[in-house]
């Protein structure tokens, strides 16, 4: 180690680097064998727990490389003189490969086109804010040199949302308890509808009834002048009523039922029979 030029700090960073890379990597692999083998699907919650585990990980990585970042960048990976060449070759190859593969280069470009379109988008919206809102910021000013008026600005716009998207909330419930205050008193005991009122005509509206709807008030009437001893415009009810039961001594035969007997029932379920009848 001495032959290196590192330090102790320096091989502890190293050391620790290629902890987290070992970890990063049975992390990887353990999910990859969970999702490949599983059926169904593992649950959301073990994938959201390896998910958490992968973020972790990185993070710890990202850390010790911001830190060591100088180390990092001096220092090159040279293969040891009994290091299996032979044998670990295409491990050998992975450690010296100065670029990564090229679906490994696809996918890390991807990533810094997303985030590329990210800040762009976050600094648009805290630069209009901070135009719109102050004053004193539109000679050209950013956020990075106003962060306390940018993060006030912003409180500001969430406020302002909330209180535009409060507002339209209780106008939609004022709205609603009108309506139905209006439903209770004027339309709910109504039996026509709107259009059977102002178009059709109520009478010409096909109800299938001789009489009109149910009215209490008529009906209270009409009990009054029928306990005057007016009984003449009484309606005739015609109850449909059962028949009276048979007498006690009388004997009723047995209803006819079309199908064979009981008996050949009983006896092709016993025995495998069936007479016709």
């Amino acid at each position: 180690m001495a032959s290196l030029n590192l330090t102790q700090e320096e091989l502890k960073a190293v050391e620790q680097s290629r902890q987290r890379l070992s970890q990063l990597s049975h992390s990887i692999g353990s999910l990859r064998h969970d999702v490949l083998t599983s059926n169904p699907l593992p649950d959301l919650d073990s994938l959201q727990a390896s998910a958490d585990i992968l973020q972790h990980n990185l993070r710890s990585l990202l850390e010790i490389l911001a830190v060591h970042n100088d180390l990092f960048q001096r220092i090159a990976v040279h293969p040891s003189t009994n290091f299996p060449g032979r044998t670990q070759e295409n491990i050998l190859l992975q450690l010296l490969r100065k670029k990564p593969e090229p679906d490994v280069e696809a996918a890390m470009d991807e990533g810094r086109e997303a985030l590329a379109r990210l800040a762009s988008t976050t600094t648009t919206t805290t630069t209009a804010g901070t135009t719109s809102g102050q004053g004193g910021l539109r000679n050209g000013g950013t956020t990075k040199n106003h962060p306390a008026a940018a993060a006030e600005l912003t409180a500001e716009q969430q406020r302002q949302q909330t209180a535009e998207l409060e507002s339209t909330w209780n106008a939609a419930r004022d709205f609603c308890l009108d309506r139905i205050r209006q439903y209770a008193q004027d339309e709910d005991d109504d039996p026509y509808t709107e259009e059977e009122r102002e178009i059709i005509g109520i009478a010409n509206v096909r109800t299938g009834l001789r009489k009109p709807q149910y009215d209490p008030f008529a009906d209270d009437d009409d009990d009054e002048d029928g306990e005057g001893g007016d009984g003449g415009d009484d309606d005739v009810m015609i109850v449909d009523r059962p028949p009276p039961p048979p007498a006690p001594g009388v004997a009723t035969a047995p209803p006819e039922v079309e199908g064979t007997s009981l008996e050949n029932l009983l006896r092709f379920s016993a025995r495998g029979e069936f007479v016709p009848t």
